[in-house]
């Protein structure tokens, strides 16, 4: 097993002290500050995704932006990220096995969680129908709250 020597670094996005390795040119403290600077060692952004992060039809989206999003959604839903991260794991080690959307049949599935406590639990719908899915449920919680007057 090889033992990288770190060594003290600034990083020239933000300013802060960070150990980069040796051997490596690292400019940069974080994968927030790599995508700040132009970088592509984001989650689910590459180097053929283009220069911005955005839905068919929506304005661009700069990828620090997206990032930030991302990260303030993980840290107010934790339970609904472990659930998502939990399927995602068991999907990879073979423990859930991805199958046709429950209501179509269409092949490329998400897995849907309609209790987040149970990860493994899951069905099986097509990107159309999980955000129908999604919409019908919160139809049901606007339903159940009382409404001011």
């Amino acid at each position: 097993m090889k033992i990288r020597k770190l060594v003290p670094r600034l990083c020239e996005t933000c300013g802060r002290d960070f150990m980069g390795r040796a051997d490596s040119p690292g400019r940069v403290c974080s994968q927030l500050c790599r995508a700040r600077m132009g970088g592509f060692a984001c989650i689910g952004i590459s180097k053929n995704y283009g220069n911005t992060h955005r839905r068919k039809g929506a304005l661009p989206v700069s990828r620090p932006s997206c990032l930030i999003a991302a990260r303030r959604w993980s840290l107010a839903n934790p339970e609904k990220r472990r659930a998502e991260y939990t399927a995602l794991w068991a999907i990879k080690n073979g423990l859930l096995v991805r199958q046709p959307c429950e209501q179509c049949g269409n092949p490329k599935t998400h897995a849907h969680h309609e209790d987040y406590s149970q990860p493994l639990l899951v069905a099986w719908l097509c990107s159309r129908h999980h955000r129908r899915r999604h919409i019908e449920m919160a139809g049901k919680v606007d339903h159940a709250l009382p409404h001011s007057v």
